[in-house]
């Protein structure tokens, strides 16, 4: 009976080793910030030690590291530094002001995804309509001419389409880096009282939605929409 034990015991530990490799090499191509992946190496290591596994923690997460990382250049196309968004009064009176244009969900909640997201991703040009829309449900509606400064240098975003670039709003954020990840971006931003920007940087794909993940400088991972 003990030796049955004892081999029971061998194929158990042994599986679970494969297991807990395998969990330690899926952590490297998870698209998320730094913070999550070393508080599954900490977790992962614990399981190692209190089964009596005899691995080292360099040994355990060798593939964790073995990531291929690439700074990638952005530039601020479009700024307006002191533009915040209306108060949800006036918010709600303006959209209320072209109802046939939206539905009372949409002018009830402000604009839905559109005001409270502060991160839209663009890929595709949605075209002139589709920028009124943007506009008008996220509050940027009430930034006048002029008070956004724009970089000669950057295309326009009615032409990014087909030219393998990428444009990303922030709303009260400022971009801190991007980095091209295990064939994804991460971009790490910092919040600002108040601003708008828009953002260009040379795609390294041809995805169809940008495989974009927007994290702070803590950690937090932030909700964008893609277009």
């Amino acid at each position: 009976m003990v030796d049955i034990f004892l081999k029971r015991k061998s194929v158990a530990l042994i599986f679970i080793k494969m297991c807990l490799i395998l969990l330690a090499t899926m952590v490297s191509y998870l698209s998320v910030n730094f913070c999550v992946k070393e508080m599954l190496r900490q977790r992962y290591l614990i399981l190692l030690l209190g089964f009596g596994l005899n691995f080292s923690y360099s040994q355990v997460f060798a593939q964790v590291n073995r990531t291929t990382e690439k700074n990638i250049p952005f530039q601020i196309c479009s700024e307006a530094k002191n533009w915040v968004r209306p108060s949800a009064t006036k918010q709600k009176e303006y959209l209320t002001g072209l109802k046939s244009r939206y539905s009372n969900e949409q002018v009830n909640t402000l604009g839905g995804k559109y005001w409270t997201y502060n991160i839209f991703a663009f890929v595709n040009y949605p075209g002139g309509s589709g920028i009124f829309d943007i506009n008008n449900l996220s509050g940027l509606w009430n930034l006048k001419k002029g008070d956004a400064r724009e970089n000669k240098k950057c295309n326009p975003i009615s032409s990014i389409e087909g030219k393998q670039e990428a444009d990303i709003w922030l709303f009260r954020y400022q971009p801190i880096n991007l980095k091209w990840v295990n064939k994804s971006y991460v971009m790490v931003v910092k919040p600002v009282d108040k601003g708008w920007k828009s953002v260009h940087f040379s795609r390294q794909e041809n995805q169809e939605k940008l495989p974009l993940t927007v994290v702070t400088e803590s950690g937090k991972q932030l909700q964008l929409l893609k277009y």
